[in-house]
């Protein structure tokens, strides 16, 4: 599989990243890459509206400007954790930026970070129903690293009757499912596991985007040698979000 695109990507506009937009640029023609998605963090527990809203124009002008010198599409996108609880705050953002897309994450509960529930024994039932209740209500585009609480919990132990659940809702939504790259660095495989992504398939879903989750130059595009050629055997739909729009490869 040749994919041509890294749709989930971290620069100075993030919390958790100093990378800036250029060098991505730069790294993406270097290597062949036509499309990449900024999609800096929204944390909405403990950043306002107008601080987001601040923080996102300044980006989209910078992005703006850097787009008139290459060649490489930049996506305008944003990470929002826990969407499903700031339907209010995304409505409204939407009327003050220009978005391409939206991936939703879950990287709290209780707002604390998922690192801090490691031994909380009800951590991973409680991650899937918040799962269920973002996938079903709240206004995204892609569903980002669904079994992201591996990288915390060991081995975890999910409800395959919720999990299913959640992966038919994706599809019957038209969300696209990513397979983010980040947890080949962290030696815990692709969010989500091949067995996941066998259950995704079986239910007859399609849409999948790749990301790297790259908050460093060095992070951008990791992982796919590794995970691509094995991606062959499910004939997914593989491409990128805009505004609502699947563009296949």
């Amino acid at each position: 599989m040749d994919y041509k695109a890294d749709m989930h990507i971290h620069s100075k506009y993030s919390f958790d990243s100093t990378e800036e937009i250029l060098n991505y640029i730069k790294k993406a023609e270097d290597n062949n890459i036509n499309y990449i998605a900024l999609t800096d963090h929204i944390e909405f527990y403990n950043q306002s509206l107008s601080e987001v809203i601040e923080r996102i124009n300044k980006r989209n002008k910078e992005i703006d400007e850097l787009q008139k010198d290459t060649n490489v599409t930049i996506l305008k996108g944003l990470e929002i954790s826990e969407p499903h609880l700031y339907y209010d705050n995304i409505k409204k953002l939407k009327n003050y930026i220009d978005i391409d897309v939206i991936l939703g994450s879950i990287h709290h509960l209780d707002n604390m970070s998922l690192r801090k529930k490691k031994d909380d024994s009800t951590a991973i039932n409680r991650y899937l129903n918040e799962l269920l209740n973002m996938v079903t209500t709240s206004d995204i585009d892609i569903v980002a690293h669904l079994d992201y609480i591996k990288r915390f919990i060991d081995n975890p132990k999910f409800n395959k009757i919720i999990l299913n659940e959640i992966l038919a809702i994706i599809k019957s939504r038209n969300l696209a499912l990513e397979i983010n790259t980040s947890g080949v660095r962290r030696n815990c495989g692709t969010f989500p596991s091949n067995e996941i992504l066998d259950m995704y398939k079986n239910l007859g879903g399609k849409r999948i985007t790749v990301g790297s989750d790259a908050h460093t130059l060095n992070e951008f595009n990791e992982g796919y040698d590794e995970i691509l050629p094995n991606l062959d055997k499910y004939n997914f739909d593989t491409g990128i979000v805009k505004k609502r729009v699947f563009k296949k490869f």
